[in-house]
């Protein structure tokens, strides 16, 4: 068996840049987008895999393969900034122990990209970092590889350089580089009284999958649950009969046979039997994280935008990092903040010895207040943040309400759906994204109030994930 340290670090880099100098199979694929805070839904479908050719010279990035630099040609830019953003990944704090290689590559760049998003920047280079252990099976390190590829790919983004390390751990710190207009970018400050505080998708998901696989509960009450096997079994059989699209092809070079590969035509990893089924669509969530570059660009460009940044660490030290940079008062509604319908059907069952998800104590206070400390405290989401001008909001899209009226009501206030065409079928446990009013910006103190259903209000703690 081959080793990363048996082909040495000359072998694994020429072996990357065979890899990253192919499109991903997944590259070009949000081929049409609704308007910003538009309630459009529309329907999605598998997108067909692109064209593997060499990608030299369709991107602003230049060099050769000895080179020590990227070079970024600048010449095409007009009225546009360049925005860089770094993170540090390793095995021991950031990478669940059953997560496949492929997926790390995958999250390693998502995390990266996630912060260009955050800008409302579109992501045009990345650079990679990557320490392995010398005894690590060469195939998992191309897997890794190839992982980072397709994820960039989405966002018809490129690996333009790296360096490889031999390390004790897997440690990977990526470099993601986007280009943005003058007058569209976003930044954590800009904030102003009134404005209306706004999240992607349902925070707390990707805490609650964590939760799941750390208290093993895919070899206990998940997989004994017959709620799950039965759905599951449903999936696994219109899987087999009606996405019956893998394909051998031989490839020849020279009129020689090389090798045989396995195409999945929908884009999507290889599923072994476990890993398919609504739990493991669910766990995704921690695993396959869909950083929001699509929807970063549409607030940016909508000019109603006024700040925003990213949920990484959760969605309450993302509160913070914006409060910090307004020093005004944010005002949350615990009953607005949207939890998805999975949260509250998993998080049933591992809190709840019914077997069916629906007689789960979902009226329960204590159960809503687990809820919600996933939603505020958890991280892992790499959703967005933003604040909102609320007059532009209305000569926008003639959505107009007083925040007051909601108060206690646990109505949720929707205000878009993002939903492509076309993405990768894997990526459908964040798909539609809806955008949701979680709360309101004050001058009238300073701080950040959580407003319970009950009319009490208490000052939110700062808390989440952290390395340390």
């Amino acid at each position: 068996m081959k080793t990363v340290g048996s082909v040495g670090e000359r072998g694994l880099i020429e072996l990357f840049l065979k890899i990253f100098s192919k499109r991903g199979e997944h590259s070009l694929i949000f081929s049409k987008i609704p308007e910003p805070f538009s309630t459009e839904t529309v329907d999605t479908c598998d997108a067909p895999a692109t064209s593997t050719s060499d990608i030299s010279g369709s991107i602003d990035f230049f060099s050769g393969k000895s080179d020590d630099c990227a070079v970024l040609d600048t010449s095409s830019f007009k009225d546009e900034l360049i925005v860089c953003g770094t993170d540090m990944l390793r095995e021991k704090t950031d990478f669940p122990a059953d997560m496949d290689y492929w997926k790390r590559g995958w999250m390693s760049a998502a995390v990266n990209l996630s912060d260009i998003a955050s800008m409302g920047a579109d992501p045009i280079g990345f650079l990679l970092n990557v320490g392995f252990p010398e005894d690590l099976p060469l195939d998992l390190a191309i897997d890794f590889a190839k992982g980072v590829r397709d994820c960039n790919s989405v966002y018809n983004c490129f690996v333009s350089g790296g360096d490889t390390d031999n390390h004790q751990e897997l440690t990977v710190v990526g470099t993601a580089i986007g280009k943005v207009s003058k007058n569209k970018y976003l930044t954590r400050s800009g904030a102003a009284p009134g404005d209306l505080i706004c999240v992607s998708g349902f925070p707390g998901n990707s805490a609650l999958a964590l939760d799941i696989i750390l208290k093993n509960d895919l070899s206990g009450n998940f997989s004994n649950n017959e709620y799950l096997k039965n759905e599951t079994n449903n999936e696994a059989n219109n899987e087999t009969n009606n996405e019956t699209k893998n394909e051998t092809k031989n490839e020849t070079k020279n009129g020689t046979e090389t090798e045989n590969k396995t195409e999945n035509k929908t884009g999507t990893p290889n599923k072994t039997e476990t890993e398919t089924g609504p739990l493991h669509t669910f766990l995704n969530n921690l695993y396959l994280p869909v950083p929001r570059v699509f929807e970063g660009k549409a607030i940016a460009n909508s000019g109603i935008a006024t700040s925003m940044t990213d949920t990484s660490d959760s969605l309450s030290i993302s509160l913070y990092n914006l409060y910090s940079e307004s020093n005004l008062g944010f005002k949350i509604y615990e009953d607005l903040i949207p939890l998805s319908d999975d949260l509250i059907k998993f998080a049933g069952l591992l809190n709840s010895e019914n077997s069916n998800p629906d007689n789960s104590k979902k009226s329960d206070s204590d159960f809503y207040s687990v809820l919600y400390n996933y939603a505020l405290f958890g991280g892992g989401d790499f959703e967005l943040l933003f604040t909102i001008n609320p007059d532009k909001l209305e000569t926008f899209s003639n959505f107009s309400f007083n925040l007051e009226d909601f108060s206690g009501s646990r109505n949720k206030i929707k205000i878009a759906n993002f939903n492509p065409v076309h993405f990768p079928t894997f990526m459908s446990h964040k798909y539609p994204c809806p955008i949701h009013i979680i709360g309101q910006v004050s001058d009238e103190f300073s701080g950040i109030y959580l407003h319970s259903k009950d009319g009490n209000s208490k000052k939110l703690k700062c808390d989440g994930y952290s390395s340390f």
